[in-house]
């Protein structure tokens, strides 16, 4: 019996209408699942052989080998990257100690502005700092962040503990910090278009906040998704299923 979990996001890079995007697929092989990819034809391209995988995000997919970590004189299950044709890009070498595989995103993250940030295990088998790779699998940021956003606009979120509290900044691919948010930020978003959302407001990449929740928004604002901001729209999603969508200057635009 084939299971397939496939996502609406294209694949990374320059596509066409020509090009067939890879999707992810899981087959049950001896009650052990296992990962592979497949053309939107539902012809195998990569066949399954990974204990897990994520979507394709600028030509590279996340996946995670068995064992493979042994190699590196790490034991157990191991992340590394592939290429659209299955090759090893960057070699599995980042130990997966997570025993639920839909976690993986929040510790692995895909490539983005060419970069891809990784969480790295201390001794006790706990992620306690972030690291950031290229495409070569070439450690470009060094360990000395608690947690860091996906790279979007130049840009990524970090986490960082001072004095005993997490302070939140902003740095550029050489790891240099860019903008420091002041205390009492708390929910925070990548930039896209020079804006990102903070809390409940906008922020630009000066730190000038441009806008805060629209008045039309419902009363409880912290129960919303907010979505990076594209073609100057940002889509505002509510958990009861209310959709808004506000432009760069926090305009209701649109309603549904």
């Amino acid at each position: 019996m084939l299971a397939l979990f496939a996502s609406s996001c294209k694949t990374g890079g320059t596509t066409s209408s020509k090009k067939s995007r890879l999707l992810p697929f899981t087959i049950g092989v001896n009650g052990v699942s296992k990962w592979g990819f497949m053309d939107d034809t539902g012809k195998i391209v990569i066949k399954p052989e990974f204990e897990a995988v994520n979507n394709f995000s600028e030509g590279l997919a996340l996946v995670v080998m068995k064992g493979r970590g042994k190699e590196n004189g790490i034991v157990g299950n191991c992340v590394g990257y592939v290429d659209e044709t299955g090759k090893i890009v960057v070699e599995p070498q980042y130990r997966n100690t997570l025993d639920r595989n839909i976690f993986l995103g929040e510790r692995f993250r895909q490539f983005s502005d060419g970069l891809a940030v990784v969480r790295i295990d201390n001794a006790e088998g706990r992620g306690e700092k972030t690291i950031v790779i290229d495409k070569t699998g070439q450690v470009v940021i060094e360990p000395q962040f608690k947690k860091a956003s996906v790279f979007s606009d130049g840009w990524a979120a970090v986490e960082k503990s001072e004095s005993n509290a997490n302070k939140i900044f902003y740095i550029d691919k050489t790891g240099k910090t860019v903008l420091t948010l002041p205390d009492g930020y708390h929910r925070y978003g990548n930039f896209s278009e020079g804006l990102a959302w903070f809390n409940n407001t906008v922020i630009d990449k000066t730190g000038k906040v441009v806008f805060t929740m629209p008045n039309f928004a419902v009363s409880d604002p912290w129960q919303m998704t907010k979505r990076e901001f594209k073609d100057g729209v940002s889509e505002i999603i509510h958990k009861d299923s209310l959709v808004f969508f506000v432009d760069a200057k926090g305009k209701e635009i649109r309603h549904q």
